[in-house]
């Protein structure tokens, strides 16, 4: 695991949800840049936090979701709970840019 975030990595996770990218999509793209499973609950839930400024309680779903090997979210029920989050907090990441 990496012990600092990577902007790049940052940058380009806000860039696929400007494009509408699904939670599965993002979480591959980290898993890829982190190139390992160990901790990556932790590492998606961290990035996640900082690419999209939201609180630890929302991003935590992603933990029990398919993506993850969780059971409790499919696909489209993690979508469904974090995309909107995501956007509702989109022109405050936006402006970081």
């Amino acid at each position: 695991m990496k012990k600092f975030l990577s902007r790049d990595l940052i940058l380009q996770l806000r860039e696929m949800a400007r494009k509408g990218a699904s939670i599965r999509m993002m979480v591959e793209v980290i898993r890829s840049h982190t190139n390992t499973n160990d901790g990556l609950a932790l590492v998606v839930d961290r990035y996640f936090k900082e690419a999209f400024l939201l609180p630890l309680g929302d991003i935590r779903h992603i933990e029990g979701s398919s993506c993850l090997g969780g059971k409790v979210y499919d696909d489209k029920q993690i979508d469904e709970i974090l995309l909107p989050l995501i956007s509702m907090t989109r022109e405050r990441w936006e402006n970081l840019m």
